[in-house]
């Protein structure tokens, strides 16, 4: 009987897939001395033919950020600061009235990315509910500053266009 082969510190390189998967050859009763030793299993360097978890993981990471839309202003550019102050004091208020809202998966997983990527770039945490409300308290100040104009009022413009065809 062949005894299992040992690969102390290589457990991480098969696991993720490092630069080479290594896999025992297979050993023929020729191979084995008359003695009763029992041989050493050789190891063949096999070629990676797909990329590694992590860099899936990464290329992935990549394709989301190309695929977002920059924002090259800073967020005082955007809205007036008066404006914003006025947003930033809104959502510090304590939110005490629960509801629930419908989401696609795909707008549930940008949003879990987005927050995962802030957290981690400026070491502060973020909850859904913050994005929530900040999202919601900006399209209900461009709605009542510009009404039909509005991001809410082209909404409901698509909307109406919709159901007349």
């Amino acid at each position: 009987m062949v005894k299992r082969v040992s690969m102390k510190g290589k457990g991480a390189d098969i696991f993720f897939g490092g630069d080479t998967a290594l896999s025992r050859a297979e050993v023929s009763p020729a191979d084995v001395p008359p003695t009763g030793a029992v041989p050493q299993p050789q190891l063949v360097n096999i070629p990676d033919e797909q990329p590694s978890m992590q860099e899936r993981k990464h290329a992935s990471m990549q394709e989301r950020k190309q695929l977002a839309t920059p924002v090259d202003q800073p967020a005082s550019t955007l809205l007036p600061p008066e404006i914003l102050e006025s947003i930033w004091q809104d959502i510090s208020h304590r939110a005490t009235i629960t509801n629930a809202f419908r989401y696609t998966d795909l707008e549930l997983s940008q949003l879990t990315d987005a927050i995962y990527e802030i957290s981690k770039r400026h070491e502060v945490k973020l909850t859904k509910q913050d994005i929530a409300r900040l999202g919601l308290n900006a399209v209900l100040w461009d709605y009542r500053a510009r009404g039909d104009a509005s991001i809410l009022g082209a909404l409901a413009l698509r909307r109406k266009t919709r159901q007349g065809k």
